[in-house]
């Protein structure tokens, strides 16, 4: 057997049956153990966190109201304040989500806090970015238009629809977004 001073810092030597073997100064086999097991330990530890690093970045949401479309589909004309009647669009743009099936929920809650209306969507992403929208349309009693034409109130029958109004996005059950727009007559 013969000993030769290794550029690790420790010495390598031939041992009689072939195997190179290198002692590291001041090292035990305990300590080699020891120093193996804490450090495949923190690898273990620290992998979620560098996969958490990514999944941080994960999904990213947007969302936008407007009135504009063209053949039924949102144009990107973002406005916070409509008239009393119509559509208004609620947008919600995606990218980062997981490919394959999930589900969209919209909550348009009125200007006293009371939920309006639900839409529920279910859809799959093949692609990095999606675009999905729900509208609400705004429609006048049939009675105010006595009101309107001949007692000249413009908000007749659009009292519980003035004001702020806000929606919620959730995707697959989780708040993703919350937003409001006005409804001014």
């Amino acid at each position: 057997m013969f000993y030769v001073h290794d550029w690790l810092g420790g010495e390598r030597f031939d041992r009689n049956d072939g195997c190179r073997c290198v002692v590291l100064d001041r090292l035990k086999v305990g300590d080699a153990v020891r120093g193996f097991f804490l450090a495949s330990v923190a690898c273990l530890l620290l992998a979620p966190l560098g996969a958490g690093a990514q999944a941080a970045q994960g999904p990213h949401y947007a969302v936008y109201f407007t009135a504009e479309e063209t053949n039924g589909v949102p144009q990107k004309k973002p406005a916070t304040s409509f008239g009393c009647s119509g559509k208004v669009y609620g947008v919600l743009e995606i990218s980062g989500l997981d490919h394959g099936k999930h589900r969209v929920d919209v909550w348009w809650i009125d200007p006293s806090g009371r939920r309006r209306e639900r839409t529920r969507f279910p859809f799959q992403v093949f692609q990095d970015k999606h675009r999905i929208w729900a509208w609400l349309r705004l429609i006048r009693s049939k009675d105010s238009v006595v009101d309107r034409v001949f007692m000249g109130n413009a908000a007749s029958g659009m009292e519980d629809f003035i004001g702020k109004w806000t929606v919620k996005f959730r995707v697959d059950r989780r708040l993703v977004k919350k937003s409001s727009f006005k409804v001014i007559c």
